[in-house]
């Protein structure tokens, strides 16, 4: 758009010299004109060719856009084989946008379920003394083609794993019995427990 309105101008500005010229019937051979305007003469004799291959390869653009509609000035450029910058240049000069494209289709799982009953009060916060914060986390480990389930609580602190508990099945004992474990241990009730 820049260069479209810095052209008109140009011809504006030209119109209005030749017609202030022809009013007072003063010479205007093109040697006279460049001296009273204080321009070079080879500047009068100027035929921008730039906008001419713009329409052309502007055209060009809008039919590769119309069949395929989402392609940017980088695919337009490999299609047309011309310079990236070129289109780029051509699209802004003329305004055009190619079609953008809806971002893929989402789960979104947690916007459907309704919100928990316990919020996680720990997330985010970093715990400066021990036993303030224990989490827990369990895991299964295969023995004999069977499973055993481990379940750990952990000072978030110090990083130690201060009660742990076996168990051949997976069921909240499990969890409590780590608990237990983890109390007999400190002795101490932290302010926060968190578990799976």
């Amino acid at each position: 758009m820049f260069q479209l309105e810095k052209l008109k101008k140009r011809n504006e500005i030209k119109k209005e010299t030749q017609s202030y010229l022809q009013n007072r019937q003063i010479d205007c051979r093109k040697t006279n004109l460049s001296l009273a305007l204080n321009l070079s003469r080879s500047g009068c004799y100027y035929r921008p060719k730039q906008p001419n291959r713009d329409e052309e390869l502007r055209e060009k653009i809008l039919l590769t856009l119309a069949a395929n509609p989402a392609y940017g000035h980088r695919r337009i450029a490999i299609a047309l084989g011309v310079g990236k910058k070129r289109i780029r240049r051509l699209m802004k000069l003329y305004d055009i946008n190619p079609y953008k494209r809806k971002s893929r289709w989402q789960k979104r799982r947690d916007e459907r379920r309704p919100e928990a009953v316990f919020q996680n009060l720990i997330k985010g916060s970093f715990p400066i003394v021990p036993n303030v914060t224990w989490v827990s986390d369990f895991t299964y480990l295969r023995f004999n083609s069977k499973f055993i389930y481990l379940c750990t609580f952990m000072d978030l602190f110090t990083r130690e794993i201060v009660g742990w508990s076996l168990s051949t099945r997976h069921t909240k004992d499990l969890v409590l019995d780590a608990f237990y474990d983890s109390f007999q241990n400190r002795g101490v009730l932290p302010k926060f427990v968190h578990s799976d």
